[in-house]
């Protein structure tokens, strides 16, 4: 599942990426707004008008986290530590990997609380003891 881990962190490092742009643009902007104000507007209303862009961005790999989480679960398989599981995920409920004890949400994505003492563990044939 190495597309997983690479999908993963892709989603989860584009905020803090698109926000470190941000802040560079801003660094650049701000001593051209005194040494040739045109330019200085010019690159504030192009970061502004990347914004939409960039929030199409991170959807668009959260989705393929999503999409790639849920086609693991679904096959019975953890998408983070890649254990076989012998039980059916349920596509409505949180569901917990009892190897890795990652959570994830119904729509695939992790949950941001690790252990959650409620939900589901998914049982192995594969563990000591069975």
């Amino acid at each position: 599942m190495v597309l997983y881990r690479i999908a993963r962190t892709a989603s989860e490092g584009f905020p803090l990426l698109a926000l470190g742009g941000y802040i560079l643009a801003f660094l650049l902007v701000f001593p051209m707004v005194f040494v040739f104000p045109p330019l200085g507007l010019m690159m504030f209303g192009m970061s502004l008008a990347s914004l939409p862009f960039t929030w199409v961005i991170g959807k668009g790999l959260i989705a393929a986290e999503s999409a790639i989480a849920t086609r693991a679960l679904d096959g019975g398989r953890c998408p983070q530590c890649t254990h076989r599981m012998q039980t059916v995920r349920d596509a409505s409920t949180t569901w917990r990997c009892e190897f890795c004890e990652t959570c994830f949400r119904p729509d695939g994505r992790v949950r941001s609380d690790r252990i959650v003492d409620d939900l589901p563990v998914a049982a192995s044939g594969t563990g000591a003891g069975t």
